[in-house]
Formats: structure tokens, sequence, C-alpha cells
């Protein structure tokens, strides 16, 4: 097959990112003819998704005109074009559109205003609602993530521009049985449906890993944003540091933009930390972590 994925970022910036370094190879091990779209090029090409994939069709499309992009793409004669969401939902819907269609949403693609589907008043809780103008004031009564009104406006319209992209779509890809019922919920038809698990880079260990010798280790491993809780991490070690009376050591793996706020944060909360930043030592932290910490 003659595939072209469509993606934000070449660079690995989070799980998206990363399934992508695994999709290349494990398209191309069976055959298939590839080509990527990017809409961010790399600023580290030790860091590209697409480093050491070959053959491969790149387009930037920083660089290349919408016209000329269709027109290439066009000439490719792309059996599927694999959409991974895509900043500008009018590209993903002009490709739904004009060319045989999937979507992996891996985040909530055209279910939520603001992305999270998750309310914070009166408690945390996961939000249950189907995405519409219901949302613009439920957003503000119970804590949905935009406070400014404008913003809100402008993330509410590209997941409205998104649900038309949803209708167009040859079918649609998540990776659990969760993400899988929230599509159902927002009417696609179960049949374009199918779940497929992100890759598993490391097998279970046969057995349980024995009790960690060093009980005042703490780990978070994830991208740093405001929705992964690493911040949280911060204040639930503070919060037992005290309760136990005795410091405690929190590892952070990762990287994002809620970076340099989770240092100032730690720094404040006098939490002992260690910031690892994004880099081979994650996979060593992820194969590791339950039989280190």
């Amino acid at each position: 097959m003659r595939i072209a994925i469509v993606g934000v970022n070449q660079g690995v910036i989070g799980g998206a990112e990363t399934y992508l370094t695994w999709l290349f190879g494990a398209l191309l091990g069976a055959g298939h003819q590839l080509a990527f779209a990017y809409e961010i090029p790399s600023v580290d090409p030790a860091r590209a998704v697409d480093r050491g994939i070959e053959p491969l069709v790149r387009w930037d499309l920083q660089t290349l005109s919408r016209p000329a992009f269709l027109a290439e793409l066009t000439a490719f004669e792309p059996d599927v074009v694999f959409l991974q969401g895509s900043r500008d939902e009018a590209l993903d819907l002009e490709l739904a559109r004009g060319f045989r269609a999937a979507l992996f949403a891996h985040a909530f693609y055209a279910t939520c205003a603001t992305g999270w589907r998750v309310h914070q008043i009166p408690q945390r809780e996961v939000c249950s609602r189907r995405f519409g103008p219901a949302c613009l004031p439920v957003n503000y009564f119970r804590g949905c993530g935009a406070r400014n009104p404008v913003a809100l406006l402008k993330l509410y319209s590209r997941q409205r521009g998104r649900s038309d992209v949803l209708q167009a779509l040859a079918g649609t890809l998540v990776a659990s049985e969760y993400m899988r019922d929230v599509y159902v919920q927002h009417g696609v038809p179960e049949r374009n449906l199918r779940v497929i698990p992100y890759p598993a880079e490391r097998a279970p260990d046969p057995v349980p890993p024995a009790p960690s010798s060093s009980p005042s280790r703490v780990l978070f491993l994830g991208r740093l944003t405001s929705g992964k809780g690493a911040a949280r991490a911060i204040q639930v070690v503070a919060r037992c540091q005290r309760k136990l009376g005795r410091p405690l050591h929190l590892t952070i793996a990762g990287t994002g933009p809620e970076l340099e706020r989770c240092k100032r944060f730690a720094s404040k909360l006098k939490i002992e930390t260690e910031f690892t930043g994004w880099s081979a030592k994650i996979g060593a932290w992820s194969c590791c972590a339950q039989r280190t910490f």
C-alpha cells in the first residue's frame, strides 16, 4: 500500500510522535511505501521521528504551499491518508474529503472544547457530555480549562471544524475502549471505529518485582503539560514528606511547557527533585522503573 501520514511535529514531542517512530519502521518492514507531511519541522535532527527512515517522501508544510502540497500528494497516489490530528482543521477536512483518510485520535479530537474532557469545579471529574454549544457556558461554571473568552471561542471553533472531519473520514482509530466509547457518543459509526492499543516496547515481567529498597524515591514519567500531573506529583510528594517526617526524592523524567513551572514549584515546596529531561535515559526509566523505585 501507499500510505501518506500527516502529523503536527517532525520532532519527538510526546506520545503521538513516539508512536510514529514505531509506526514508520513497522510499515516499512511490512513493505508499504510511505510519505510524511508535518506542520512543524524538527529543530534537532537526532530527535526527528523519521530519522533514518528510507525510502520516505517528506513534505514540510511550513515551506510548501497548500496547492503545491495537494498536487504532490495527489501525484503520490496514496491508498490511505493517515491523519494524526493537524493543528489546521481545514487541512484535515480537505484531506478527508479528497482522499481515503483515517484518523488516529491521540487526544479528544472534536470531542471537547478545551481538549481535556475534565471538570475542575466543584471537584475534579471526567466529563461525560457530548461536545456542543452548551460546552461554552459549562466551561465557566464547571472549570473546563479556558478562562479567557477569546481563547475559548478559538478552541471551540477549531473543535467544531474537526467535527466536520469526523463525518468525512473513512475510519477512526483509538488506543482504548474508553476512547472508542467517546467517539461512539459523538456519532462515529461503530463499523468505522477500531481500537488499536499503542505498542508496548517491553513485555511485562513474568513475576512481580521485589519490594523496593529505596522507599524514599518517587518517579514521575511523562510529558510536562498541565493535564499530565507533574505539578500535582510535586504537591503530593511535599504532602507525603510532611506526613512521613522524612525527606523524599522525586525524579521527573520528561520535558514540556510546564518544565520551568515545575522547577519553581519544587523549589518553593523544598522537594529534592531531579529533572532528567527527555533523552535516551527516559527509555531506561520506563524499563527499570518497577525494579528501581
